[in-house]
């Protein structure tokens, strides 16, 4: 599944390996020529596979599981990301992580691009579509 997910988001984001890194924030991208809003740095970040399945795995445990369940099937505070994730996006899932929405709060000032890229990259992996 991983593999499907990196080239799903590889063609999705129109990533390539020609992004530079900047070595002082991790973040891919981070030049005049690359991409300059948060979003798309973390869009860079998932289409170049730089992405750790097991720290969006912390991630969702710490910030995501209160409300989505431990297995990604909702609870009374938040829905099933098995059935959100059937028809979503990649960007519609870190747009959905940063800016919230249907009474999910915004993690844009709260989580780090990598650890944005991460936990998108781990509940696609772990609840997306098979």
């Amino acid at each position: 599944m991983r593999t499907a997910l990196v080239l799903l988001l590889a063609v999705a984001c129109g990533g390539d390996d020609t992004t530079p890194t900047d070595t002082t924030t991790g973040d891919t991208g981070t030049t005049t020529d690359g991409p300059q809003t948060k979003e798309e740095r973390i869009l860079a970040r998932i289409a170049d596979g730089n992405v750790d399945i097991g720290s969006g795995q912390s991630v969702y445990s710490g910030r995501c599981r209160g409300c989505h369940g431990t297995d990604g099937q909702g609870s009374n505070q938040g829905p099933a990301l098995t059935d959100r994730l059937a028809d979503a996006t990649v960007e519609e899932v870190v747009q959905v992580v940063l800016d919230g929405g249907d009474g999910m709060r915004a993690y844009r000032d709260v989580l780090t691009n990598p650890e944005i890229a991460d936990v998108t990259a781990f509940v696609f992996d772990a609840y997306g579509p098979e």
